[in-house]
């Protein structure tokens, strides 16, 4: 008997106590459920395809192998999610190490690394770049609390449970990100 209908419409606590049971079919359906979510937040924070291929799937990895782990007060697309803005933020932490060491001040050309462009105007085709070097120049954690709040459209309270920290917390990470981003983009076109 083909189960996977019955399964399907199952909600995501019935399916992680059927993973927990070892039924893989379970699993696989939470991995469909909410692998194009985990692929969006983790390609939102990272800029890169391959990186939040594999970012997803690392995610999805550890989840099965912690799956008796995760608490049932939480949502499991929460749950994830924290994985996901974790791993990533953890993918840009080595990212900027390995950039650093070929920055070093021997390597560095003149002007080199401080984001402007020769050309003070702004092209509209070089808005969204000029964006996403913004955002690179935040912490990683006004970064992943502005793509979870902004590009993402969760509350407050979702991003503070993904992010394991206080609603003011996020708030207030919110709050100095945009004024950072402003005064970078604002110093851009200056």
């Amino acid at each position: 008997m083909n189960r996977e209908p019955y399964m399907l419409h199952r909600n995501d606590h019935v399916l992680v106590d059927q993973v927990c049971k070892g039924d893989l079919d379970a699993f696989r359906i939470l991995v469909e459920r909410h692998q194009r979510y985990a692929y969006q937040i983790a390609f939102r924070i990272l800029r890169s395809h391959p990186d939040a291929e594999d970012v997803s799937q690392e995610a999805f990895m550890k989840i099965y192998e912690n799956m008796k782990n995760f608490r049932r007060e939480a949502k499991f697309s929460t749950y994830l999610y924290r994985i996901v803005v974790n791993l990533s933020l953890n993918v840009l932490r080595k990212k900027r190490r390995e950039k650093a060491n070929e920055t070093s001040p021997v390597n560095r050309e003149e002007g080199y690394g401080n984001g402007m462009a020769e050309d003070p105007k702004i092209d509209l085709i070089d808005i969204r770049d000029h964006l996403q070097r913004a955002i690179q120049q935040l912490s990683r954690k006004q970064q992943a609390v502005l793509v979870l709040r902004h590009f993402e459209g969760m509350s407050t309270r979702e991003v503070s449970k993904i992010l394991n920290c206080s609603e003011g917390t996020v708030k207030q990470q919110l709050h100095r990100a945009m004024l950072k981003l402003q005064k970078f983009l604002h110093y851009m076109r200056d």
